[in-house]
C-alpha cells in the first residue's frame, strides 16, 4: 500500500503555523497526501502566559514580520482587543484537546485549527475558553453534548508527550515543522521558503515525492 503522510508539528496559537496556514490548504487539495497533526504545545504548562503589555509589544512585534512575510492577515480585534486584555492567557491545552476531541468524533480536525486560527488572529476570541472552543465545534456541525464529554476524557498529555519525542527524535525545535512519510521513508520538509506561496510548497512535495518514487525503483 501506498502510505503518503505530511506530519504536520504544530501549535494553534503559534504565529507562524498560522502563516503556514494557505500551505496546508493547498496540501489538503493533493488527493493521494494525507496530513495528520502533531501538537507540541508551545503555551503550556508553567509557559502558560497572562497578556501584559510587553508580551503584547512581542507578539504583535512578530505578528509585523509574519504578515510582511506571508501575506496572512490579523484582525482589529485581535491586535487591539485581545492583545490588550490583560485578563486574557495563552494556553495551547485547551485549544489542542478540542483538536484532539473534533478528531475523535469526526475527520474535522484541521478545519478545526483553521477555524481556531481565524477566531484567534482575526476575530480576537479567546480560544483557551471552553464556551469559545465549544461554539467553534458546533458550527463545524459537532453536537455539544459528545463535544463536552469527549473534550473530558481526551488525554491531551499523553498527545503533547508523543508529540515531543519525534522532536526530540528529529532535533526538531519551535513550530511549525513537516515531516513526509512515503511508505517506510522518512524526510524533513522545508517551508520556510514557502511562507506567501502556498502552491509552490504543494509543488515541492510533488518533486520530492517523484525523487523518491524514481530513486525507489
Amino acid at each position: 500500500m501506498n502510505t503518503i503522510k505530511l506530519h504536520y508539528i504544530y501549535d494553534p496559537l503559534c504565529g507562524w503555523c498560522y502563516a503556514a496556514a494557505p500551505l496546508i490548504q493547498a496540501v489538503r487539495q493533493m488527493a493521494d497526501v494525507q496530513i495528520e497533526l502533531h501538537a507540541g504545545g508551545l503555551w503550556v504548562g508553567s509557559q502558560v502566559k497572562a497578556i501584559t503589555p510587553e508580551l503584547r509589544a512581542y507578539v504583535l512585534a512578530n505578528d509585523t514580520r509574519i504578515a510582511q512575510i506571508s501575506g496572512q492577515t490579523f484582525g482589529e480585534a485581535y491586535q487591539n482587543g485581545l492583545l490588550s486584555n490583560t485578563q486574557a492567557v495563552l494556553d495551547s491545552e485547551p485549544p489542542i484537546r478540542a483538536i484532539l476531541t473534533a478528531q475523535t468524533l469526526s475527520e474535522k480536525g484541521l478545519d478545526y485549527l483553521h477555524a481556531l486560527q481565524i477566531a484567534h488572529f482575526v476575530e480576537g476570541r479567546e480560544i483557551s475558553r471552553f464556551d469559545t472552543l465549544s461554539d467553534i465545534a458546533a458550527a463545524l456541525g459537532l453536537a455539544h453534548d459528545d463535544f463536552e464529554r469527549t473534550f473530558e476524557q481526551t488525554d491531551v498529555q499523553a498527545h503533547l508527550h508523543s508529540t515531543r519525542q519525534w522532536m526530540s527524535a528529529w532535533q526538531i525545535q519551535g513550530f511549525p515543522n513537516f515531516l513526509l512519510q512515503h511508505n517506510e521513508q522518512w524526510l524533513r520538509i522545508a517551508h520556510s521558503d514557502f511562507y506567501g506561496r502556498p502552491q509552490a510548497f504543494a509543488q515541492q512535495l510533488c518533486a520530492v515525492l517523484n525523487h523518491a518514487a524514481t530513486g525507489s525503483t
